[in-house]
């Protein structure tokens, strides 16, 4: 009876690591490409740049002064080389705000291609980043 209830525990186990999670229809259009397309990285670290079937997705987090930051994101005109340009406007809450350092998620998704990305860091604190570049992995940023 004990080796039974064993091999039943295992194979319940077994089957649940591998069990499908099916997306919607939004998700699958974000979805990262395969890993054959090519590999990017970027500066700062905590952000990254995939190729989705809509485009160039940035996704990471900024440290902040306050609670509550958004942001904006406009695209410029592509440079001579064919590169992304954008500026990302960091906006400050209004009101009162707790002085605590937080973080504000960035993600968005370019409607272009390109094999490098520059977005400028417009915002009203003096510290931090000043732009986020990411390249292809073997070309120089």
């Amino acid at each position: 009876m004990r080796l039974f209830l064993m091999a039943l525990a295992f194979t319940l186990c077994a089957s649940s690591a591998f069990a499908l999670v099916a997306r919607t229809p939004a998700e699958e259009k974000d979805a990262p490409v395969p890993a054959e397309s090519p590999a990017f990285s970027c500066k700062p670290e905590g952000f990254m740049l995939t190729k989705t079937d809509s485009g160039l997705r940035l996704l990471g987090e900024m440290k902040v002064p306050t609670p509550g930051f958004t942001y904006d994101m406009t695209e410029e005109e592509p440079g001579p080389d064919g590169s992304l340009h954008a500026t990302l406007r960091l906006k400050t809450p209004g009101g009162m705000v707790a002085q605590v350092i937080s973080s504000v998620t960035v993600d968005y998704t370019f409607g272009g291609a390109g094999d490098r990305l520059h977005v400028n860091i417009d915002r009203d604190f003096n510290w931090g980043d000043a732009s986020i570049d990411c390249a292809m992995t073997g070309m120089t940023q």
